[in-house]
């Protein structure tokens, strides 16, 4: 297996672990959270607004999704390097959005998530990881 698999694979399931977590806090109606530091530091803020849904499904679990998805899909690459360009031509567009909710966190509901950032910089490197692999 390949470095850069390796790599991925670690960052999918880190990506997995903070996503589930996020869904727990979603459906849990335990008030204390690890994330909720003070009014401008809160997961569980973000995570209850009225931003934290797509269609009716909670942003947290399509997130979960998001990376179980890329973990198929990197095992995939270990043999078929093509992959790369599927996990890049996916997660250019989920960052993007997720990039939207980091400044309608900041603008609007004045609290940031540390969880959902922490997500975003794993897709950061999902994607640049992927570039390289691309571009090698």
């Amino acid at each position: 297996m390949k470095k850069s698999t390796k790599f991925l694979i670690l960052v999918c399931i880190l990506g997995i672990l903070t996503t589930s977590y996020l869904t727990y806090l979603k459906f849990s109606s335990d008030p204390s959270t690890v994330c909720d530091i003070n009014r401008q530091i809160s997961c569980s803020a973000v995570n209850n607004s009225l931003y934290s849904t797509l269609f009716n499904i909670p942003l947290a679990v399509l997130g979960l999704l998001y990376f179980l998805l890329m973990l198929c899909l990197v095992i995939k690459s270990d043999k078929n390097r093509e992959y790369f360009k599927i996990i890049l031509f996916l997660s250019v567009p989920v960052l993007i959005y997720s990039l939207y909710l980091t400044y309608v966190e900041i603008a609007v509901l004045k609290t940031i998530c540390l969880f959902c950032e922490f997500s975003k910089i794993l897709m950061l490197l999902i994607i640049i990881t992927a570039l390289r692999n691309i571009y090698k």
